[in-house]
C-alpha cells in the first residue's frame, strides 16, 4: 500500500469546530484508508490567554490500495489533485483547501526556465472565501508568461505597444515596445491552483503588487555581413497599464489562466522549490467579476481607530468583501469604539499584521474574538498599553508607492527639537518607495511614477480621516531614505506652515530653497535635550575660525577649526548629570539655536561656558525654545584596531615596519594556539564572542574539551577564518 500525506484547510463558522469523523468519511470516499487525522497545533502566541487566531489545518495520513515506489508517488498525488479539483465539496458551509507540502508530492527535476506559456488572461482580485475568487480587472488576453526559475522571477508580456522598422544603407533596425508585468518569487505568500481538462489556473497571493514595465528592444541586421545583433533591452518602470492602479494595489491575489499543458505539475514543482518550499494549495475555484467595493465613510470618534481602519482598507479589498453587509459591520466597529477605543485600536493593529501575513482567515470573526479578549483583559486590570520610554515619542508612519498609500502603526522615535515643542500625535513620517519597498531613481523610472508617488503627496498632502497632513520638512537622514515629515492641523490650530515659521528661518535670507529646507531639517535631528543656556555673552561667545595656509586649487585658506567649538569643564559636568549614564566624556556632537557641530572640553576656558566658531552658525535663531543644548552623540571608548590606516599613520611617524610584522606573527600564533590549547581557547572565546550564557573557563575546568567538542570547535574555526580573512 502507498503512504500519502496531505492537509486540509478550512475556515469554520464562529464558535464551530469541524467534526473530524465527517472529514474522515469524506476522505474514505476517494478509496483511501485513513491512518491518522488530527488538527495541526501551530506555534502558540506569547500571551497564553490570547484567543487562537490561526487557520484551521487538518493533517491526514492515508494509504492507497495500490503499491507504488517512491519515485512514482508523484503520479498518485497528481491523480489526487485531479479528483479533488473536480469534486471539491462544501462541508459545514465552507469549502476545503487541499495542501501539499512534502517533497515526495512534487517532481524533483531542476529546470531553469519554462518559456512562452500561452496565457488566456490575467486577473486581479481577492479570495473572500475559500474557493471563491472575486475579479476586479482582467488584462493581457493572449499574453505569454515565462517562469525564469533560476532568477526566481515570473515575466509576463501582455501586449506589443509599438513596432517600428528603420531601414538605411548600413542596417535594418526593428524596434519593439512591449508591456511587461513581473512577479518575484520572493513576493509570493501562497500558491493556489485550480485545474480542469481545459484550463490550468494559478492564483498567486502576493506580499507586494506586481511590477509593471515598458521595454524597448532593438534588433539590427547588417546588410554587408548579414549579421543579426540584438541590443541590450531597456526597461523603465511605469504605472499599471490597462487597469486602475488602486485595484492593483488592493488586489492581493493575481490569477493566471493558462490553457492546459502536460508540464503544469513540473512548473508547480519548480516554482515551489524556488519559493523556499512553500505549500501548494488546490481547490476548484469559482470566479465572479464585479467592480471594486467602495468604502463608506466612518467616524469612530477616535483618530487611532480611524487611522488603523484606513490602513486596513488601503491594504486590501478583502476585509470589505468578507463582510455580509459592510454598513452594519462598520456600525458594529463604531459601537466597539464607543465601548473601548483603546481596545479597538489594538484589535485593528493586530488585524493589520494578520492581513500582511496572508493567512486564510475570516477577519470579521477575528475582530470579534480579539475585542472580547481585550475587553476582558481591561476589566481585570491586565490590559497593557504601549510603554513609551523617556525622551521618546510614538510617531505614525506611511509609505507611498505607485499603487497605494500604506499606513503603519506608530513607531518609537527619539525626540528632536520639533517633537519637544509640538504635539507628536499630529506628525506623520512619510517614505516614498516602489511597490516592493525598494528605493526609486530617475534612471529606471518613468516620469509619471514620480508624479504619482512624490509630487502629488508633497503638493497636495495626505488625507486620513478628518485630518489632512501637509509637508513640513525633512532631516538629512530622511532625505537619504527618500522620506519627509508631515503635520496635520492640531488641536491648537497649529499647521506645518506655523512650525516652519517657528524655526525662525527666513527663506528670503537663505541662499536657495534646498539650503533653506536643510536648515529647517537641522531641527529634526534626533537629540537629547539637556540644559537651558541663555544666548548672551555671559554664557555663549562666538569666535572666528582658525585659518592658515591656502588651498592651491581654490586659493582659499585652510580652516582647522571647521565645526569644532569649546565647552568649559564646569558646564560639561552639569550636562553629564542630565545623561542616563553618568559617563565621562570630553566631546559632544550638539545642536544649539542655529548652530551645529562639535564641542570639545577646554579646561582653560574662561569668560564663557561655550565658544562657538563662525563655521558652526548655520542660521540666526534666538527664541527661548531654541536655546537648550541638545546632544546628538557623546564621546566614549571604542575598541582600537591596528588596521591599515593606523599602520600607515604609525609608519609615517617613524615606527619600524618590523614592529608590525612581529605583531602580525604574534596574532597568527595566538590564532593557532587557540585551536590546540584549552586555556587559550577559553580566553579567546570569552574575549571574542558575546555569549554571556557560556562560562568557558568553568566548562574547561569541568572536563569539556573546547578544542574537540563539535559546537565549540566550530566556534573556534569560525573565529579563525574571520580573523585570518579567508
Amino acid at each position: 500500500m502507498t503512504q500519502l500525506h496531505f492537509r486540509f484547510i478550512v475556515i469554520p463558522e464562529v464558535n464551530e469546530e469541524p467534526d473530524i469523523n465527517v472529514l474522515r468519511r469524506y476522505v474514505e470516499r476517494w478509496g483511501l484508508v485513513v491512518q491518522t487525522i488530527k488538527r495541526v497545533q501551530l506555534e502558540k502566541t506569547k500571551q497564553t490567554q490570547c484567543p487562537e487566531i490561526l487557520e484551521y489545518i487538518i493533517d491526514i495520513r492515508a494509504q492507497n490500495q495500490s503499491v507504488i515506489s517512491n519515485k512514482n508517488k508523484v503520479h498518485v498525488y497528481k491523480d489526487l489533485i485531479s479528483k479533488w479539483c473536480r469534486t471539491t465539496r462544501t462541508i459545514y458551509s465552507e469549502r476545503l483547501l487541499l495542501q501539499l507540502s512534502d517533497n515526495e508530492c512534487f517532481i524533483r527535476k531542476r529546470v531553469s526556465c519554462h518559456p512562452n506559456l500561452k496565457l488566456q488572461n490575467i486577473s486581479f482580485g481577492v479570495q473572500a472565501r475559500l474557493g471563491e475568487y472575486i475579479s476586479y480587472a482582467t488584462i493581457g488576453e493572449n499574453s505569454t508568461a515565462t517562469f525564469i526559475h533560476d532568477l526566481k522571477e515570473l515575466e509576463i508580456v501582455t501586449e506589443l505597444l509599438n513596432e517600428e522598422v528603420v531601414d538605411n544603407d548600413i542596417d535594418i533596425r526593428f524596434i519593439e515596445t512591449r508591456c511587461i508585468l513581473k512577479i518575484l518569487y520572493t513576493h509570493i505568500r501562497n500558491v493556489i491552483v485550480s485545474i480542469d481538462e481545459e484550463f490550468f489556473e494559478v492564483y498567486l497571493d502576493l506580499m507586494h503588487p506586481p511590477l509593471f514595465f515598458k521595454e524597448n528592444r532593438e534588433n539590427r541586421i547588417f546588410r554587408n555581413r548579414g549579421l543579426r545583433f540584438r541590443s541590450i533591452r531597456k526597461e523603465s518602470r511605469t504605472l499599471p497599464f490597462g487597469v486602475d492602479r488602486l485595484v492593483i494595489g488592493k488586489s492581493s491575489i493575481v490569477r493566471l489562466k493558462f490553457h492546459y499543458v502536460d508540464a503544469f505539475y513540473e512548473i508547480l514543482s519548480c516554482l515551489r522549490y524556488r519559493t523556499d518550499k512553500i505549500p501548494i494549495h488546490f481547490i476548484k475555484m469559482f470566479v465572479t467579476s464585479r467592480l471594486p467595493p467602495s468604502v463608506p465613510p466612518s467616524n469612530f470618534g477616535h483618530f487611532g481607530c480611524t487611522y488603523m481602519w484606513t490602513a486596513i482598507v488601503n491594504r486590501t479589498f478583502l476585509i470589505l468583501e468578507q463582510a455580509a453587509d459592510i454598513k452594519s459591520s462598520l456600525n458594529k466597529l463604531v459601537s466597539y469604539s464607543l465601548q473601548s477605543k483603546n481596545c479597538l485600536e489594538k484589535v485593528l493593529t493586530t488585524l493589520l499584521f494578520l492581513i500582511d501575513t496572508g493567512g486564510f482567515l475570516n477577519y470579521w470573526n477575528v475582530i470579534d474574538k480579539l475585542f472580547a479578549y481585550h475587553v476582558s483583559m481591561q476589566k481585570d486590570g491586565s490590559f497593557k498599553d504601549i510603554c513609551v520610554p523617556e525622551k521618546c515619542r510614538l510617531i505614525r508612519r506611511a509609505i507611498v508607492t505607485p499603487t497605494r498609500v500604506m499606513l503603519f502603526p506608530p513607531d518609537l522615535m527619539c525626540e528632536n527639537r520639533i517633537l519637544r515643542n509640538f504635539d507628536s500625535e499630529f506628525f506623520l513620517r512619510v517614505t516614498f518607495r516602489d511597490d516592493d519597498f525598494t528605493q526609486m531613481n530617475f534612471r529606471m523610472y518613468d516620469e509619471s511614477v514620480f508624479e504619482t508617488v512624490v509630487t502629488r503627496p508633497v503638493n497636495s498632502g495626505i488625507p486620513i480621516g478628518d485630518r489632512h497632513y501637509q509637508l513640513l520638512a525633512w532631516s538629512s537622514s530622511q532625505l537619504k531614505e527618500h522620506g519627509v515629515s508631515m503635520y496635520a492641523k492640531d488641536s491648537k490650530g497649529i499647521t506645518a506652515h506655523d512650525i516652519r515659521r517657528w524655526t525662525e528661518i527666513n527663506p528670503r535670507t537663505t541662499m536657495n530653497i534646498p539650503k533653506c529646507l536643510a536648515r529647517i531639517g537641522q531641527c529634526f535631528s534626533q537629540t537629547e535635550d539637556t540644559l537651558q543656556i541663555p544666548l548672551n555673552n555671559a554664557y555663549v561667545r562666538f569666535e572666528r575660525d582658525i585659518e592658515g595656509g591656502f588651498d592651491p586649487s581654490s586659493g582659499t585658506p585652510y580652516v582647522f577649526s571647521d565645526g569644532i567649538g569649546r565647552i568649559s569643564e564646569k558646564l560639561i559636568q552639569k550636562v553629564r548629570k542630565t545623561f542616563r549614564h553618568n559617563r565621562e566624556c570630553c566631546a559632544l556632537q550638539i545642536r544649539y539655536s542655529g548652530c551645529k557641530g562639535m564641542l570639545v572640553l577646554d579646561p582653560t576656558l574662561r569668560g564663557a561656558d561655550i565658544v562657538f566658531r563662525e563655521s558652526m552658525r548655520k542660521f540666526d535663531c534666538r527664541g527661548q525654545s531654541h536655546t537648550k543644548l541638545e546632544i546628538v552623540k557623546k564621546s566614549g571608548p571604542i575598541p582600537l584596531r591596528l588596521n591599515r590606516p593606523l599602520v600607515a599613520i604609525l609608519h609615517d611617524l617613524g615606527v619600524n615596519p618590523r614592529v608590525f610584522l612581529r605583531l602580525q606573527e604574534v596574532m597568527l600564533q595566538n590564532l593557532i594556539d587557540m585551536l590546540l590549547d584549552e586555556e587559550k581557547a577559553a580566553n579567546y572565546l570569552n574575549f571574542r564572542t558575546p555569549f554571556s550564557i557560556f562560562k568557558f573557563k568553568e566548562l574547561t575546568a569541568s572536563g569539556i574539551c573546547l578544542t574537540q567538542e563539535p559546537f565549540f570547535r566550530t566556534l573556534l574555526l569560525s573565529l579563525h577564518r574571520y580573523y585570518i580573512g579567508l
